[in-house]
């Protein structure tokens, strides 16, 4: 049994970081009645003593501040010897750069002798576990940011025996993905049935429920229910795993009441009669008529990241082909029919009642006997296409011959995203309440602005920060290029030379001088990586002739250091990486600072949606810059109007501005990405005519605003 001891009164950041391993360590047997929170640390040490001595596994944690001190304590009262970590050292010295005078290596490294160490990415806060007493001890820090990789590692490196792997059909743990595009569509559209789900409790369904402070409509439509298997259960075989999952799903729907149930199995392994190695998951959805399980399977143990996203997503498709049939049928009722249909709006009230912010507490009672109807169908990795029709003002998208949709061992490298970012600080800002205004034929317009640039694709400075959390750049780029199957790829070859502005450059010359003028030395060397690898995919994108208004402008006065060329070096000399976007070169703007969160493409440049630039993507270290993250810009109606007035609209009018100056602009309809009141502006009224934020922001206002997240409030002259 593990138990988890820390302290009382833990910062948000830090709460939030038991949370997390929370999550991860439910099914090892961490429930909320083993954790346990002290007034002092010396009443820590002393139960995690008495506990040591009675043979237990517990986990102590610390927050950052105290955590190398809490390290030493530990090793000393615990009779362990002190050992400094080389490879510690190692890990920290390649990350620091120019930080590494200002780290306390010494304490950083610190660790029990002969311990298991569990590293971070940047080697800074690692955990440990080692034997102490009669027991064993694992030490982590508290961590929001670290500690994902830290409880994976401890999990993978001290829970053999049941986080391995083996062709015997035995679960394996899955390395984190980003699921959000998936789970808001199934719980948009149960939304939209008035409908409500409940899941099986589970690896892949603490994984939804990760989400649950960050898709609309999360806690009014999903349910989570414990599900235990029958004794017949429990040492089933992976072939008997799609009845297992079923029953699940339908038992969970029973205890919750709810109008679904779904479960998703964990990854499992097995051969099959060539000998190869087969992953595999099942997705199940139950109603009161019907159930069905969907197998996900592959024999490429690189795709092992792709298995548990496509479970969530097959879960969305069997939501909406039962909601659809359920549509149909009562359609095909009302035309035949003269039966009433039965009072279906009264759903379960308090769907999280018993959820708190650092534990779910599971409610539910084993079912003896359950209806168990397995119709399973094989489902092979499918694709999905978020691209309309409409028409495409830029380029075309650029489709190399050489691309292949197929991962490959020798020329395509799987990332795996690793977010779970906490929401920006900033979140639901709300406008000020004004007061009606009287009637004045001047005044003044104000902007409140947030982020610095389109907002869509990488941020720089959010790129910056998640470097210095210890990202590295590959992490970086698929988290701000999202897609279910999110790659970047090498082995391309290399033009020598790029066109920009009708002059050919080196290719080299180029890439530094971008690299330079975008980012410049003083980022972290793992953000210029990402931003190298985004300027490199965007010129081949751009079939490498671009201009000025595709990046900063060259001969601009920045000459490349000698780190940007360094990074340049490095990059092509390991053959350029470049982003895939669904099987071809991607579409990779980037943008200096977000509004705390990405825009999509569509909400941008109003041409069409691009699946790997949905938006939405937690940006968190923007919304930390101060005045250079929010700012403001006001301006007289009698300025405006000579600003603005006469402008083409893109429906080719003019704009023309009369009456009241309160009545000229209006925003019509936003993304939300700072709350209910305020994101990214969609549309907005200006004059006679309706335009977008972002061509408001650079054609008619001049770029005088800095983002197209605002609001904007007017005040008379009258009322000032």
């Amino acid at each position: 049994m593990i138990k988890l001891y820390t302290l009382k009164n833990l910062s948000d950041f830090s709460s939030d970081a038991v949370f997390k391993i929370c999550l991860a360590l439910e099914k090892y047997g961490l429930k909320q009645s083993q954790i346990k929170e002290f007034d002092s640390y010396d009443e820590l040490y002393f139960e995690t003593i008495v506990a040591l001595e009675q043979g237990e596994h517990i986990i102590v944690a610390a927050e950052n501040s105290d955590y190398n001190e809490f390290k030493r304590n530990i090793i000393s009262r615990f009779i362990l010897e002190e050992c400094s970590s080389e490879e510690i050292q190692q890990v920290i010295e390649k990350n620091a750069g120019d930080d590494i005078d200002e780290i306390d290596i010494t304490g950083h490294s610190l660790v029990a002798r002969d311990s298991v160490v569990h590293f971070s990415r940047d080697g800074l806060y690692c955990g440990f576990t080692s034997d102490a007493l009669l027991g064993r001890v694992t030490c982590v820090p508290l961590d929001f940011m670290r500690i994902d990789r830290i409880i994976n590692l401890f999990k993978e490196d001290v829970l053999p025996e049941i986080s391995g792997q083996d062709n015997k059909g035995r679960a394996i743990i899955m390395p984190e993905v980003d699921l959000y595009p998936a789970i808001s569509g199934y719980v948009s559209t149960l939304r939209g049935s008035s409908s409500t789900m409940a899941l099986a409790t589970g690896e892949a369904t603490m994984w939804i429920y990760s989400y649950y402070d960050k898709v609309e409509g999360f806690n009014d439509t999903l349910k989570f229910v414990e599900v235990q298997d029958s004794k017949q259960e429990d040492n089933a075989t992976a072939d008997s795993e799609s009845v297992r999952i079923i029953r699940h799903a339908k038992e969970a729907m029973t205890n919750a009441g709810t109008d679904f149930g779904a479960a998703i199995s964990e990854v499992y392994s097995t051969v099959n009669e060539k000998g190869q190695t087969v992953y595999f998951a099942y997705a199940a959805l139950v109603d009161k008529g019907s159930a069905k399980a969907k197998k996900i399977n592959t024999s490429n143990p690189d795709d092992l990241a792709v298995i548990l996203p496509h479970a969530v997503g097959v879960l969305g498709t069997l939501v909406n082909d039962r909601i659809a049939a359920i549509k149909a049928q009562k359609s095909q009722k009302s035309l035949f029919d003269d039966v009433d249909e039965p009072d279906t709006d009264e759903k379960p009230a308090g769907l999280f009642a018993n959820v708190s912010k650092k534990m779910l507490v599971f409610g539910g009672v084993v079912i003896a006997a359950a209806i168990i109807i397995p119709v399973i169908l094989v489902l092979l990795f499918f694709g999905g296409g978020g691209d309309t029709n409409q028409p495409v003002v830029l380029p075309p998208e650029y489709s190399d011959t050489t691309a292949t949709t197929e991962p490959s061992t020798t020329e395509t490298s799987q990332v795996v995203v690793t977010p779970n970012l906490t929401e920006p600080s900033t979140q639901n800002i709300t406008m000020p309440s004004t007061q009606p205004a009287v009637s004045s034929q001047s005044g003044t317009f104000t902007f409140d602005v947030f982020g610095y640039g389109h907002g869509v694709g990488l941020s720089q400075h959010g790129a910056n920060y998640l470097a210095q959390q210890g990202w590295t750049w590959s992490e970086i780029l698929a988290h701000y290029y999202y897609c279910d199957t999110a790659k970047i790829l090498t082995g391309d070859v290399c033009p020598n030379t790029v066109s920009y502005n009708g002059t050919d450059y080196t290719t080299r010359e180029f890439l530094a001088s971008v690299l330079e003028a975008e980012m410049g030395s003083s980022f972290h060397p793992e953000a210029l990586r990402a931003q190298y690898v985004a300027i490199y995919t965007y010129a081949k994108y751009k079939r490498f002739t671009l201009d000025t208004g595709d990046c900063a402008i060259l001969g601009s006065g920045k000459t490349p250091s000698n780190t940007i060329y360094a990074v340049v070096d490095e990059m092509m000399e390991i053959s350029p990486y470049i982003v895939d976007g669904n099987g071809a070169c991607a579409l990779t703007p980037f943008h200096s600072i977000s509004a705390g969160k990405t825009t999509s493409f569509y909400n941008a440049w109003q041409q069409r949606n691009v699946e790997y630039l949905s938006g939405a993507r937690i940006s968190y270290g923007d919304t930390l810059l101060g005045d250079a993250y929010r700012s403001s810009y006001s301006i007289s109606t009698d300025e405006f109007k000579r600003l603005v007035e006469g402008k083409t609209l893109p429906d080719g009018s003019k704009i023309t501005l009369s009456g009241d100056p309160s009545t000229w602009i209006s925003v019509i309809s936003h993304d939300g990405a700072l709350g209910d009141q305020v994101g990214y502006v969609s549309s907005m009224r200006v004059g006679g005519g309706v335009v977008s934020g972002n061509y408001f922001r650079i054609t008619i206002m001049e770029g005088r605003i800095r983002s197209h997240c605002f609001y904007v409030t007017y005040t008379p002259d009258n009322q000032q």
